[in-house]
């Protein structure tokens, strides 16, 4: 049997007017955002399914599923294309895109599928701030996010850059 993990996380959307959510009130969205994406998650047949609500400051908030069919150990070859996919991505950001990213710590970068691959997108996690990918994990997923959406990898919340 599959085992099928689904992850529900919220990212920012930045609001047009400034300052007329309180964080208390992003908060309750961001809640109910990931009831909802958990909800979907459930009713798509995903099983059991927990959710995670995750929101920016005074932002509101959208819900990412993502559906992690599997998780396998990185061959080296995954291992260096994912950390010079990450480098180069890092590297073409201007200062403060830089700063940004930086700041939210990890991106989830496209690798090389192989044998083991099982979904449409292979993924490897990258942190940021130490410059090196978390673990030496590749989750298989059943479908890539929208490039800049968040989603959730076990413990660790991404911004997902695809490929580069």
């Amino acid at each position: 049997m599959k085992k099928i993990i689904v992850s529900a996380c919220v990212a920012g959307v930045a609001m047009s007017l400034p300052g007329c959510v309180s964080s208390e009130t992003a908060g309750v969205l961001g809640r109910a955002a990931g009831g909802v994406a958990g909800s979907a998650a459930s009713y798509a047949g995903a099983g059991s399914v927990g959710s995670s609500a995750v929101y920016y400051g005074s932002q509101a908030a959208t819900a990412i599923v993502v559906a992690i069919l599997e998780k396998h150990e990185a061959t080296e070859l995954q291992r260096k294309i994912a950390q010079e996919r990450a480098e180069a991505y890092m590297a073409g950001l201007k200062a403060a895109e830089k700063q940004k990213i930086k700041k939210q710590r990890y991106i989830a970068v496209d690798t090389q599928k192989d044998s083991r691959s099982k979904g449409k997108a292979s993924v490897m996690v990258f942190d940021t701030q130490n410059d090196r990918l978390v673990g030496n994990d590749v989750y298989e997923l059943q479908k890539a996010p929208p490039v800049g959406s968040a989603a959730r990898f076990e413990t660790v919340d991404a911004t997902y850059v695809g490929a580069m």
